[in-house]
């Protein structure tokens, strides 16, 4: 199944955070993207992140981080950005929302 409506990004900002803490992931994808309000807590904190807001018409169904510093276990240089804590909520896993954001 293909995304349906349109998907854009938008930096993280007070009237998205709510979007963010709702979002829902399985116990099972934790370990690879965490849980998004925790994530945007430490994003927060981190002058390095950068929070993003996968939107689909609207409504937030994701969110990520970039990380200017890379990610552990990569290359690190000036050119080079870490994703993190990339999550795409349950009830839009499958539709093509990952795809389209990336």
């Amino acid at each position: 199944m293909t995304a349906t409506g349109i998907v854009t990004l938008a930096p993280l900002d007070d009237a998205l955070r709510p979007g963010v803490v709702a979002i829902q992931v399985a116990p099972d994808q934790v370990r690879f993207g965490g849980i998004p309000s925790q994530t945007m807590a430490g994003g927060d904190r981190d002058p390095a992140r950068e929070s993003v807001v996968i939107v689909r018409d609207g409504t937030v169904v994701g969110f990520f981080q970039l990380d200017t510093r890379s990610v552990p276990g990569a290359p690190a240089a000036a050119d080079i950005v870490g994703l993190r804590a990339l999550a795409i909520d349950l009830r839009a896993q499958g539709q093509g929302v990952g795809t389209a954001a990336m």
